[in-house]
């Protein structure tokens, strides 16, 4: 006998019949990162965190590493900021800074990899009466980790959803006035997403993935898409952060460590972007991963051609490679990453 219609499932004049339609309370929402939350503010992508702080509070100008990703740098200049960038010393901490109330200041938790070091936290403390932007793209969990802090996260980089940056805002910098009033299509990006649960990993879905990244670098000032905010709601993140340190362990105790993250200590509600290894040509050595199947990530390369980098920033970029923490590898990957590591690709 059909149920009676309750005031949750009451018709409302909308389409009816002709397709099955989508209901989210037939599915589990464990809600573990808590979106709905007043410091929360969602974007579709995390550089867009960066546009809404800039409309919100008019910086004159903004201090932040020369070793980063470029459209970090293109979002401040999108909004007329003065890019005042710094350099890095060997404990990834900036050199030669000298902000004021005025300015915003970025400091970055480089792969993930440094929220656990005291020099690290003493610098976000030293610029905590500032408008200080702790970057943490590269690390994700079930809260902010610099709390009291602004920074942002990018669900995208770790779960599988196509856009989505959260920005935590615990002092309500962000004026709603100039949060965007749209959100993203996630939609329209979808078919990598299907490709890979079809595929199970198997088949080419990588290329799918990495030509529906390239769109986003076109996404208009937006808002996280309903559907990505949906998606997070469902994911068990907890179990979902507990593979990923337990992969990240498994590759330690096969394949040695950069010797400039040995000192990573896990927290046990975040995790960093991947697993960091030292190989002596990181280009060669990505490729080759890629032949079994492993796609390994370099920061930046497009900064190759820069002429500003020190030699610890030219270390990084030359030799530093990331191992995803997604799945285990098979013992043929792990093989595959020894011999990367050795350098006899």
């Amino acid at each position: 006998m059909p149920m009676p219609a309750t005031a949750e499932h009451a018709p409302v004049g909308g389409e009816v019949g002709g397709y099955p339609v989508f209901d989210p309370q037939l599915c589990h929402r464990f809600g573990h990162l808590q979106l709905q939350r007043s410091d929360r503010r969602l974007f579709a992508l995390g550089r867009h965190a960066i546009t809404a702080l800039c409309r919100s509070v008019r910086p004159r100008r903004v201090w932040l590493p020369r070793f980063m990703c470029h459209s970090v740098k293109q979002a401040f200049e999108n909004e007329g900021v003065v890019l005042m960038p710094y350099a890095l010393n060997e404990r990834l901490l900036p050199q030669q800074t000298d902000p004021d109330e005025q300015d915003v200041v970025l400091l970055f938790n480089y792969f993930g990899l440094q929220a656990h070091r005291s020099d690290f936290l003493a610098q976000v403390d030293a610029w905590r009466g500032l408008h200080l932007l702790v970057d943490n793209t590269h690390s994700f969990g079930l809260d902010n980790q610099f709390p009291g802090v602004f920074s942002c996260v990018s669900p995208r980089k770790f779960l599988p959803v196509t856009d989505g940056g959260i920005a935590y805002d615990p002092a309500g910098w962000l004026s709603k006035a100039h949060m965007p009033s749209a959100t993203d299509a996630s939609w329209q990006r979808m078919g990598w997403l299907f490709r890979a649960w079809e595929d199970g990993g198997r088949g080419p879905s990588y290329a799918d993935y990495a030509q529906a990244r390239d769109q986003l670098r076109q996404t208009p000032y937006s808002g996280m898409s309903p559907a990505t905010a949906f998606w997070l709601d469902l994911i068990d993140v907890q179990t979902w952060l507990a593979l990923r340190q337990g992969h990240y362990q498994t590759l330690a105790a096969q394949v040695p460590c950069h010797p400039l993250f040995s000192d990573f200590r896990h927290g046990s509600d975040f995790s960093p972007i991947g697993y960091p290894v030292h190989v002596p040509h990181a280009g060669q050595a990505q490729a080759a991963l890629a032949r079994h199947k492993v796609f390994a990530v370099r920061y930046w390369p497009e900064l190759e051609t820069s002429p500003a980098l020190n030699a610890m920033e030219k270390e990084l970029l030359q030799h530093l490679l990331f191992i995803p923490l997604s799945a285990p590898l098979s013992p043929p990957q792990v093989e595959a990453l020894r011999t990367a590591v050795s350098g006899t690709v």
